[in-house]
């Protein structure tokens, strides 16, 4: 018989593959249906952390960028902990990593603008990802039965924040 946490890191590493699809279609094709409905096709590198084309630092649109990178990024950091990358390091790296990935990515083949204070708050939101499950393992009293109900939890959320976007995008368009 498999042994129940084998089964539930399975169903994990399925939920985070279809995060993993999520996530290239936020970062990589903002939300699109088609190639032509991409916003900001154009290819350009910014490596300033504090620039903006736009002249504001703190214009409401860059906010809420920088914010949604840091949300979006948050789930990645979890689920690599309950896969079981615990060590920081690796994990922060893993992180660091898929961010300049999908940056260079948008780069080659046009797909927005690469910035590096991308790079800088997607790594942020899954190292807060990371931290949050790391704290909550460790203040746990019951440890067996925290990974069964972070799985379920993730599964839900992943579930919900999927349909939404498609949800609003459908609705809402743009």
């Amino acid at each position: 018989m498999i042994e129940k946490t084998v089964v539930i890191r399975r169903w994990i590493a399925i939920l985070f593959i279809i995060y993993l699809f999520y996530l290239i279609w936020a970062v990589l094709f903002k939300f699109s249906f088609s190639y032509a409905d991409i916003p900001f096709r154009r290819r350009y590198v910014n490596l300033d952390l504090f620039f903006n084309p736009s002249g504001s630092v703190l214009s409401p649109i860059i906010v809420r960028e920088k914010v949604m990178n840091l949300l979006i990024f948050i789930p990645f950091g979890a689920y690599l902990y309950m896969l079981g990358s615990t060590r920081f390091v690796p994990s922060f790296l893993i992180m660091l990593c898929t961010s300049l990935l999908f940056e260079t990515i948008q780069y080659a083949f046009v797909l927005g603008t690469s910035d590096i204070a991308d790079v800088a708050t997607n790594a942020l939101g899954g190292i807060i990802g990371f931290l949050l499950m790391n704290l909550t393992f460790r203040l746990s009293k019951r440890k067996d039965g925290m990974l069964l109900h972070f799985a379920i939890l993730a599964g839900i959320t992943t579930v919900v924040v999927i349909l939404g976007t498609i949800w609003l995008k459908l609705t809402y368009g743009g």
